[in-house]
């Protein structure tokens, strides 16, 4: 009985620790759109900075693209397959995500394109 009890402490013990830092994310980076209100920002898992990785290759990781506004709502996030493919093309009213996503500020709807790219999956 005593053996099951320390085995259940080993195991929340280590769920306690171990979850935070899996679920914890890190910023990559900011950008902001021209007119200043609204600003993407990319993250990563940040237990994926103690994987092994070649040289050079930090931002082929995967990740999360936010827009978020001047108050800080988030306006939508859009998976990443590459943190590098996250570069927004900032337009009135709204941004695009280069055939992965869009937003629209005006409706506050954010859409992912399918990987065929012949319609939008609403992730807001």
């Amino acid at each position: 009985m005593k053996n099951s009890h320390a085995f259940i402490f080993i195991i929340v013990s280590f769920i306690t620790i171990v979850s935070p830092a899996v679920s914890h994310r890190t910023e990559y980076s900011r950008q902001m759109d021209p007119s200043g209100h609204y600003t993407a920002i990319r993250t990563y898992s940040t237990y994926r900075s103690w994987l092994p990785m070649t040289p050079g290759s930090s931002s082929d990781k995967p990740g999360l693209i936010k827009i978020a506004d001047t108050t800080g709502e988030n306006l939508g996030e859009i998976p990443l397959p590459m943190l590098q493919m996250g570069e927004i093309e900032w337009r009135t009213g709204g941004a695009d995500l280069s055939s992965i996503g869009e937003w629209d500020f005006i409706h506050k709807t954010c859409f992912d394109w399918s990987d065929d790219g012949s319609r939008k999956i609403s992730v807001r």
